[in-house]
């Protein structure tokens, strides 16, 4: 609905739709039209530039902050409002949107991720030296409390994996090998298959299903990336699971296993 679509934008619930106008030319000028809390974000980004505060200082960012997220909270018909967690036991639920963004300033930002000298582009992994200063970078976003953190690291080991598999190019070889002998990456990912990351947590394991799933494209890492709880994990989720596209990841991934444990 238009009233959606400007929640969508970021428009508080106080705006007002301009329903006696053609519903088409509601939905093209809400379109067209700037999201008022990215505004803010980006205002507050170059007012701490021009003032010359601290660019690191995470007390200053979360005050900066605020009246982004004020925006945030003023365009949710129900910023007070829990829900249950889609993965999870019923019995879980996920915090409202303003206790969320409460426990933020009052954490002073530090939920923050910082990504300086992590890319995912191919002109920063041109040789084996660039793609391992790159994976120890990518490393401690993995282990993140951070979902965004998380979400970020294992994209990107989505990514250049299945561009290494789609076209087995030996100039891109070093990245795959760069990505399989990093010590702890496999540990790292079968832990985010596991995540309780509060309202994240269905993407971050869709995506570590998906890195598992390309890494086991080569046969000899499975062995590596099936642990012993590995398939009763997958089995439970699989049936608690009610985000098709994660059963869908979940149940590849299980066949996958099950069927080299069969040979």
């Amino acid at each position: 609905t238009p009233r959606e679509c400007a929640r969508i934008q970021g428009f508080p619930e106080t705006f007002s739709v301009a329903v006696r106008l053609n519903p088409n030319r509601i939905y093209h000028q809400l379109g067209n039209a700037v999201c008022p809390p990215i505004v803010a974000a980006l205002g507050a980004a170059m007012l701490r530039v021009l003032n010359h505060s601290d660019p690191a200082s995470p007390a200053s960012l979360a005050e900066d902050l605020a009246p982004c997220l004020s925006l945030v909270l003023q365009a949710s018909p129900h910023p007070s409002r829990s829900v249950p967690a889609f993965t999870l036991a019923s019995s879980t639920h996920i915090p409202s949107l303003k206790d969320r963004i409460d426990g933020f300033l009052s954490s002073d930002g530090c939920d923050i991720p910082v990504y300086d000298g992590f890319s995912v582009s191919l002109d920063c992994w041109r040789d084996s030296i660039q793609a391992k200063e790159q994976v120890d970078t990518l490393m401690p976003l993995l282990a993140s409390p951070s979902s965004w953190a998380q979400m970020q690291a294992l994209h990107a080991v989505c990514r250049l994996l299945h561009e290494h598999n789609s076209n087995p190019d030996p100039d891109t070889l070093h990245i795959r090998t760069a990505l399989l002998s990093r010590p702890g990456l496999i540990p790292s990912v079968l832990k985010c298959l596991s995540s309780t990351n509060d309202i994240n947590e269905g993407e971050i394991m869709r995506l570590a299903a998906v890195a598992l799933i390309n890494l086991c494209q080569d046969t000899k890492m499975i062995p590596l990336v099936k642990t012993a709880n590995l398939i009763e994990t997958l089995e439970t989720l699989t049936k608690i699971s009610t985000w098709d596209i994660l059963s869908e990841k979940i149940e590849r991934l299980l066949r996958i296993l099950t069927t080299h444990k069969q040979t």
